[in-house]
């Protein structure tokens, strides 16, 4: 784990070098422009890089400077703005989702959990979630069981609970996943995808328990669309190679019709190397500092 110093430190690193992209991608060819809906909309590389800084921006605020009344709304409102015309989809009646839940453990030996408790945690045990902040309801769903099962991440030995549903009617979700592009298939350029990949990243992004801030972002963007007459985001999954993650707003839209029991019998781990030295980070730890075991 990182000291306050060294996580400092890095922030300041990574604005350094925010700072460096915005100067070195001013290019000379910022030429594409195209509409999306009924307004047109910048889309130059130079767009979506600013856009990218002023996501950046956004997260920062809101995690560590002001909660409730933003001087970056706008950005969200951009963001808004950019999905809402190229990631609506349709999430058609009778869809199958899954979702999964860790058994009730040994004092009900190891019993499946009743069907109808299989839907969002009743009042007063809604804890904050990558989409919903404490005490309002989400229903967090996979489109595949293998997904449903990696998103709780399970122990080996451990039992676990799948649902199996469907949608009740016709659901206008957002779509953020890295799949958008200029209709030929392509991205027109480097910023436009690393703009793509930053709100998703939002929403996949994987947090330490003790980040109680980690998802302040995506609960807000999710929100924003909530209010803005969507029923729910579809994201990618950080723990499944093919799998997709649906957050439901309205539990009520989607009918669990029947529940399986698995247990896990293996957890693999994949890892790289992190550069300390190159980035100024100190790989000594300081003797106060905790350490993982």
């Amino acid at each position: 784990m990182y000291s306050k110093r060294n996580k400092a430190l890095l922030a300041d690193k990574f604005s350094a070098a925010l700072q460096i992209c915005h100067k070195a991608r001013r290019y000379a060819d910022d030429v594409f422009e195209y509409k999306y809906g009924l307004n047109t909309m910048s889309g130059t590389p130079e767009y979506f890089l600013d856009l990218l800084g002023k996501l950046v921006e956004f997260s920062n605020e809101i995690r560590s400077e002001n909660r409730f009344h933003l001087k970056s709304k706008t950005t969200v409102e951009e963001v808004f703005k950019y999905f809402q015309r190229v990631g609506t989809v349709s999430l058609k009646e009778g869809s199958k989702l899954y979702r999964a839940r860790y058994d009730s453990g040994w004092t009900k030996a190891y019993q499946p959990i009743p069907l109808e408790e299989m839907g969002a945690p009743p009042p007063g045990k809604r804890r904050s979630g990558r989409i919903n902040p404490e005490g309002i309801p989400c229903l967090y769903c996979a489109t595949e069981l293998k997904t449903a099962i990696s998103e709780i991440r399970p122990w080996a030995g451990a039992r676990v609970t799948v649902a199996e549903g469907m949608v009740r009617r016709d659901l206008k979700i957002v779509d953020v996943h890295l799949n958008f592009s200029n209709g030929e298939g392509k991205f027109d350029s480097l910023n436009h995808q690393l703009f793509e990949l930053s709100v998703n990243s939002l929403f996949s992004a994987r947090f330490s328990p003790e980040d109680a801030s980690g998802y302040l972002p995506s609960q807000y963007i999710g929100e924003y669309f909530k209010i803005n007459g969507f029923d729910g985001i579809e994201y990618w999954s950080s723990l499944s190679k093919t799998g997709k993650n649906i957050a439901i707003f309205d539990e009520q839209d989607v009918e669990f019709t029947s529940r399986r029991q698995f247990q896990i019998t293996k957890v693999e781990y994949d890892f790289m190397e992190f550069p300390i030295e190159e980035i100024g980070i100190s790989p000594d730890i300081p003797e106060n500092e905790p350490r993982n075991i």
